[in-house]
């Protein structure tokens, strides 16, 4: 008759059965942090893995330093990386980082849905780090995100998409090209920088976002004192990227509701 050990309660374990807890883990997969999918180092696809998207995991040099990039189990698709960041008039493509929401540059991309898997097959990823005078405001500035015509983070966003904010003295609303949702410590409050007011005021006064053009704040803008989980901001951009281009609708090249840059020629 078979039975447990009572002083070896693994007694009965197969001896193929030497998994432990630590190389489970290891051996698991990785996946995405924002789409989910999975690591796929097979990249010749067979009948049943037809339309199956291969995943390629990007290197982020903001923060991968000391060994970090290889080590962390928070992993960053190439996919991803494209869909979240917008073209520039030199060529790259910016955008936050997902992990640190550092601005980085993708200098080398096959656009998504180009290729026979559905992915982008390889794209290089830099730091912004250029500083200067920025060609918009006239002021010395720590990124310039489109160094070609030395225009900086804020013109940018705000050139690129201009939102639709609140006037706290005379309630009306304005398209401001400058990313005002920046200074308000809360999606609800007014902020505590000024713009000029051209309606009824005609003074410099403070402003908030409007509510139904909050959705459109790029990635990773989204201020940290709101206490909104910019991951899960990310997967809600993704998913309405994949949805749209799949409806034939999304652009990934033009950055989906971003226009041109009007400041610079």
């Amino acid at each position: 008759m078979s039975g447990l050990d009572p002083q070896n309660p693994q007694s009965e374990a197969s001896d193929d059965d030497h998994t432990t807890p630590g190389q489970a883990q290891q051996e698991a997969p990785l996946h995405c942090a924002i789409c989910l999918d999975d690591e796929n180092e097979n990249e010749e696809s067979s009948s049943s893995d037809a339309g199956r998207r291969i995943v390629r995991f990007v290197y982020l040099p903001c923060c991968g330093a000391d060994g970090r990039e290889a080590a962390s189990t928070t992993r960053i698709c190439s996919y991803c990386v494209v869909l979240l960041s917008t073209p520039t008039g030199d060529g790259r493509r910016v955008g936050r980082c997902p992990r640190c929401r550092s601005w980085i540059a993708v200098t080398r991309t096959s656009p998504p849905g180009n290729d026979s898997n559905g992915g982008v097959d390889a794209i290089e990823i830099e730091a912004v780090d250029s500083a200067g005078r920025c060609r918009c405001c006239q002021q010395v500035k720590s990124h310039l995100i489109d160094a070609s015509r030395s225009v900086c983070d804020a013109c940018y966003l705000g050139q690129r998409l201009p939102l639709v904010y609140e006037c706290q003295r005379c309630q009306g609303y304005q398209r401001i090209p400058h990313p005002m949702y920046r200074y308000q410590a809360a999606v609800d409050e007014f902020g505590a920088t000024s713009w000029a007011c051209h309606g009824q005021c005609g003074d410099f006064t403070m402003w908030r976002i409007k509510p139904d053009q909050v959705r459109f704040i790029p990635f990773g803008e989204i201020p940290v004192t709101w206490g909104e989980d910019y991951i899960q901001v990310a997967r809600e951009r993704v998913q309405e990227a994949r949805l749209g281009n799949r409806q034939g609708v999304g652009d990934p090249d033009t950055g989906g509701v971003m226009g041109s840059l009007c400041c610079v020629s």
